[in-house]
């Protein structure tokens, strides 16, 4: 045992002490780093005159051979050996003799360490990006293969809308993403060269910094000498890329174990990236997903742990910066395994078209005459978006027609379908995600204007000025972002854009229901001045039933992807048909204090059944209080009354004897309904019997 680098001390050092500050065990993965260094050096010297030509090719050649007996089978460091770099010191020593001490003229151990270090942060980026495109293009191959394939969405872990296995994929794809460009910065923080820092104050030879940074790969050199030294910022930079690609890694590997679960089995993972049990032979499980959602929270806590390593630490240098060898490599061996196993997960992922598949809208037939509005309402997830994005096409529908005054929508092409498109327009509901943020609103509410080719120059420009006076907003607001306006003024830049190609139809999809109270009501009047004034139709689809009442000619009400009822609004709301209407009625608060207490409100036990798995018969069997056997055995109807109401349901309330035998079986009755009309009058609530 030895490592003493001066002669000042008269004792060996601890055993215990020794170990605690020997770092061969893990910096010996810096040595060819450390070699590529020291050849540059040596060049850099020799430009200086501090070597000759024979010298320098002594020590280039010796230091290759040292490189050979590193990686050599059976090599082993020795005792004495307490780093990396003495041990290559050692190595060229026996190789070429006491020259090999002339590297350390102009060379300290801080900035030689140091520039290992930043040379290893470089190759790493540059791995960690290869093998993040191979991810992000495997991603890419499954959500081509699946673009078309409908599942269920989520929120909370509970069925949402449904999309596209495509889109739900390429989530991760656009994750990491981002991941490229976290690595990518830690690749630029790691190009700045420390070698000629010194311990902190620089070196006394006027070596060519440039030359060597650039035979190195560096970019530029350290501009200050104590920061140089002491600068770890890059690896930090590394184990930041690093820990948030393994958390996205973490979110794709846990969704995979409930996706491959047997109560979702929405996909099988390839047997040569499972594992059995011991005791249950029959069972495949998916530890490979397991594995990259466990393996995060490491690679978050070696970025945490060198934090607090340099947290408060005084410059330059102090012996816990040896420390930051051990959270960079851990890091570095966990992510670039993880993305390579996600790579080999994804190539052999299967997934399970009939099992994710769901029907977010069931044989649903709506008409919509000129001039009027057509209220959608249900509770969430019910398909009322699904449904709107499918009339405008921004989704296919994978059966059934769409058609706009006799012309079929369904399989046109975007050509075709750019004239239509300026007749049906979409107001979304969320005011902010609907607009570029990176566009100005003149430009926002002018690019379909130009796009159609309907204005340019000065008249476009008075166009949008005279669309954003009607809707409300000031002139000097044409040269602001999104994010400088409001809630309802952000809704009224899309019900501007909306309007900006004149069109026949508005679908609202929950225009307001992300505005304040007093907000609504601006819109509200706003959207019916408009329909006046433009002879709109609108299609409007809200949860708050008040606001529905109050804009609707007509309301449809949806219950996982059918409607149940179709009826006039006025109608609706004195005397509702279905009893799923009734309920959502009945929990309408009512401005009348005594009126609101004395009334006995349907309650609807349960939650809302998965559109996945959707209950036999009349969906809505499962939460009805006047369900009987029939209900869950037969589909009702829609049956058609001559009061201009339409229901889906074996016992309707609200009718009498001459409704019920003047009831016809309506023309757009879900072809997957009986023929069998209701024929009896009201029954008591199974709560009451």
């Amino acid at each position: 045992m030895s490592g003493r680098q001066t002669s000042r001390f008269r004792k060996d050092p601890d055993p215990r002490f020794w170990r605690f500050n020997r770092s061969i065990e893990f910096d010996w993965r810096l040595a060819p780093y450390d070699i590529d260094q020291s050849q540059a050096h040596a060049r850099g010297l020799q430009e200086i005159g501090l070597l000759s030509e024979e010298e320098l090719a002594l020590i280039v050649s010796g230091l290759e051979r040292v490189r050979e007996r590193l990686t050599s089978a059976g090599f082993q460091f020795e005792d004495g050996d307490e780093d990396v770099h003495m041990a290559v010191e050692r190595l060229l020593g026996e190789e070429i003799g006491p020259l090999a001490g002339k590297l350390h003229t102009g060379r300290s151990r801080n900035d030689q360490v140091a520039t290992d270090v930043a040379m290893v942060v470089q190759a790493h980026s540059l791995r960690a990006v290869e093998l993040l495109g191979a991810v992000m293009g495997r991603l890419l191959e499954q959500a081509e293969t699946h673009r078309d394939w409908p599942m269920p969405g989520y929120t909370h872990l509970q069925r949402a809308q449904p999309v596209y296995l495509g889109h739900h994929l390429l989530a991760y794809f656009w994750m990491l993403a981002r991941d490229v460009l976290r690595f990518q910065f830690a690749l630029d923080s790691a190009s700045v060269m420390p070698l000629g820092s010194g311990a902190l104050a620089g070196v006394n030879w006027e070596i060519d910094r440039e030359g060597v940074a650039a035979e190195l790969g560096f970019e530029q050199v350290s501009h200050n000498s104590i920061d140089g030294a002491s600068n770890r910022d890059f690896v930090l930079d590394y184990l930041n890329a690093a820990a948030t690609a393994a958390m996205h890694l973490s979110r794709f590997g846990s969704e995979i174990v409930i996706w491959s679960s047997t109560e979702f089995g929405f996909c099988h993972l390839d047997e040569s990236f499972s594992s059995g049990s011991s005791i249950m032979p029959q069972k495949m499980n998916p530890d490979s997903a397991e594995l990259l959602r466990a393996k995060a929270p490491r690679v978050a806590a070696d970025y945490a742990a060198l934090q607090g390593i340099l947290h408060a630490l005084p410059l330059t240098y102090g012996k816990d910066m040896q420390e930051d060898k051990e959270p960079l490599f851990d890091a570095i061996d966990t992510i670039e395994l993880s993305l390579e196993v996600a790579d080999g997960m994804l190539a052999g992922i299967v997934f399970d078209r009939e099992v994710a598949s769901v029907k977010a809208v069931d044989d649903v037939s709506l008409e919509l005459r000129e001039g009027e509005t057509l209220g959608l309402v249900g509770e969430s997830g019910c398909g009322k978006s699904t449904l709107c994005r499918t009339i405008v096409q921004l989704l296919d529908p994978t059966s059934g027609s769409v058609k706009y005054r006799g012309k079929e929508l369904v399989g046109l092409s975007r050509r075709d379908l750019r004239p239509l498109r300026r007749e049906i327009q979409m107001i979304f509901q969320d005011p902010y995600a609907s607009l570029n943020p990176r566009k100005r609103v003149g430009q926002i509410i002018g690019d379909p204007i130009q796009l159609h080719g309907l204005a340019s120059g000065n008249q476009l420009r008075r166009e949008i000025q005279e669309l954003m006076e009607r809707v409300g907003l000031q002139p000097e607001h044409y040269n602001r972002y999104p994010h400088e306006f409001s809630g309802g003024q952000r809704q009224r830049i899309g019900i501007a854009r909306a309007l900006a190609l004149r069109p026949k139809l508005i679908i609202a999809d929950e225009p307001v229901s992300a505005l304040d109270v007093s907000i609504q009501a601006q819109i509200i009047n706003l959207l019916e001045d408009l329909q006046d004034e433009f002879n709109l139709s609108y299609i409007f689809v809200a949860h708050d039933l008040g606001v529905v009442r109050h804009v609707s000619d007509r309301i449809a009400v949806m219950y996982l992807g059918k409607i149940v009822e179709r009826s006039p609004a006025d109608l609706l709301y004195d005397r509702p048909v279905h009893p799923y209407s009734v309920a959502l009625l009945s929990a309408v608060p009512i401005p009348d204090p005594k009126a609101n207490a004395e009334r006995q409100p349907v309650v609807l036990e349960g939650e809302v059944p998965s559109p996945v798995n959707p209950p036999s018969a009349c969906h809505f069997h499962t939460r009805c209080p006047w369900a009987t056997e029939v209900c869950s055995q037969d589909e009702p109807p829609l049956a058609a009354y001559e009061s201009g109401q339409a229901a889906a349901c074996h016992h309707p309330r609200n009718v009498d004897s001459e409704m019920i035998s003047g009831a016809t079986v309506a023309p757009d009755s879900p072809s997957s309904a009986s023929d069998v009309l209701p024929s009896q009058t009201e029954r008591e609530p199974a709560l009451n019997r």
